[in-house]
């Protein structure tokens, strides 16, 4: 049976995915830019999110992921559907509560670098934060588009990754002293 977990002593946590290296800062632990779903790149550009790879070896888990596209002058990709986590580095014996933000910006604009959870860890959460599509390659519904994807929604990628990031948040959030439910 898989028992995910975090290691306190070196920043090391294994998920479904694989294995995370994040960082220490003070009294929290930081993981960064972890893939929750697959690039919407290519034939996936204008699609529901699909489950994102998994890696051998250590995953660095130290950086920001890129910005989605917008119109700024962050570094930005559509290889950007990436979250954020922080945690205590003292555990309880029971799980810690789970915040998760998601930005606002009118659907057009927002990332993760700007709201660090690293002051909400240190008071004993697990705060998760998320970059997901917005502007056109979240919200686009073009009757074109409908005709190819019969078979699922259209229109609002910037929503279905919301919602594949908290089922990523639920599934792998004890390795991370959080409580899933």
């Amino acid at each position: 049976m898989f028992t995910p977990r975090l290691d306190a002593a070196d920043d090391i946590v294994t998920i479904d995915g694989g294995v995370l290296k994040g960082e220490r800062s003070g009294t929290v632990f930081g993981f960064k830019g972890i893939p929750y779903a697959a690039p919407p790149v290519g034939d996936l550009r204008w699609r529901n999110p699909r489950p994102a790879e998994t890696w051998s070896g250590i995953r660095d888990a130290r950086d920001f992921g890129p910005s989605c596209m917008q119109s700024d002058e962050l570094p930005k990709s559509e290889d950007c559907l990436t979250l954020n986590i922080w945690t205590p580095v003292k555990r309880l014996r029971t799980p810690l509560p789970v915040m998760v933000w998601i930005y606002g910006g009118a659907l057009a604009h927002g990332n993760t670098p700007q709201y660090p959870g690293g002051h909400l860890a240190a008071r004993k959460v697990v705060f998760v934060s998320m970059n997901y599509r917005i502007g056109r390659l979240g919200y686009f519904a073009h009757p074109a588009l409908m005709k190819e994807s019969r078979d699922e929604p259209v229109g609002n990628y910037g929503y279905m990754d919301q919602l594949a990031a908290l089922k990523w948040v639920q599934q792998n959030i004890a390795a991370f002293g959080g409580d899933p439910k």
